[in-house]
């Protein structure tokens, strides 16, 4: 058999690559072990003027805190794992990113009426993913892009031809 030898990207390197083509969501996990992650990520996106192409998200809140001193104009987002209650109101946050599990139209309205952006992961088939936009969220972690594509674009497209055909003929 033949040994494959295939090289992990550095993050330099993929914000290179999709420059000017696809937007990323970023999750620091942060770590005793790296120092200065949450400082050199920051810099590598401002270094590749990357700033308006990404997301940063993490489990920890002190991450996010620290992208915002280091560039307030950095979207940010928190990621639970758990059904919560009660949302708080979190300054350095942007989005509330969300298991697909736990979100209902009256959690995504309540964290909208805050100013927060819901974003949901989890997203496996077709079904969630309807039910996903039908509730509100803002934006969709899915596990197959080509039938998120179709989804967003088809059946949404037929909703909207369907609504000009009812203002127009009533």
């Amino acid at each position: 058999s033949k040994l494959v030898t295939e090289k992990i990207p550095t993050l330099d390197e993929i914000l290179k690559f999709a420059s000017h083509r696809i937007r990323l969501n970023i999750e620091i996990k942060a770590s005793p072990h790296s120092p200065g992650l949450v400082e050199s990520v920051v810099s590598l996106i401002r270094e590749n003027g990357f700033e308006n192409q990404c997301v940063i998200s993490s489990f920890e809140y002190s991450v996010l805190s620290e992208v915002k001193r280091l560039d307030p104009n950095l979207k940010t987002g928190i990621i639970i794992t758990a059904a919560i209650a009660n949302y708080t109101n979190l300054p350095n946050v942007d989005f509330y990113s969300m298991s697909s599990i736990f979100l209902s139209k009256s959690k995504v309205e309540s964290l909208h009426l805050r100013g927060y952006e819901v974003f949901v992961w989890g997203v496996n088939d077709a079904n969630t993913m309807r039910r996903m936009i039908a509730i509100g969220v803002d934006n969709m972690i899915v596990s197959d892009p080509l039938v998120a594509k179709k989804i967003v674009y088809a059946d949404n497209a037929n909703l909207i031809v369907m609504r000009i055909g009812d203002a127009v003929f009533g």
